[in-house]
């Protein structure tokens, strides 16, 4: 569920989700690269679920039909580059 979006500075958009949701509700909606199927394999738990919500997240702010590719941050936050 997401629970607040914001602009706070040019060309910036933040969002903060909630996860209510299962695993499957955003694997139907995410295409995942061979590499992030690799990297989310490596995950267990909860964070599995976050390393999908945040991607997922990204991309539906960005309002792109394509997924963009993703970085991250020096404290591993990921960002969406566009």
């Amino acid at each position: 569920m997401l629970l607040l979006t914001t602009h706070p500075f040019p060309n910036t958009q933040f969002g903060i989700w909630q996860i209510a949701e299962a695993e499957a509700f955003f694997r139907e909606d995410l295409p995942l690269s061979v590499q992030e199927e690799a990297e989310w394999a490596l995950h267990k738990g909860i964070r599995r679920l976050e390393w999908l919500a945040g991607r997922w997240l990204l991309h539906k702010l960005s309002g792109s039909v394509q997924r963009m590719p993703l970085a991250k941050t020096a404290f591993s936050k990921p960002f969406s580059c566009r």
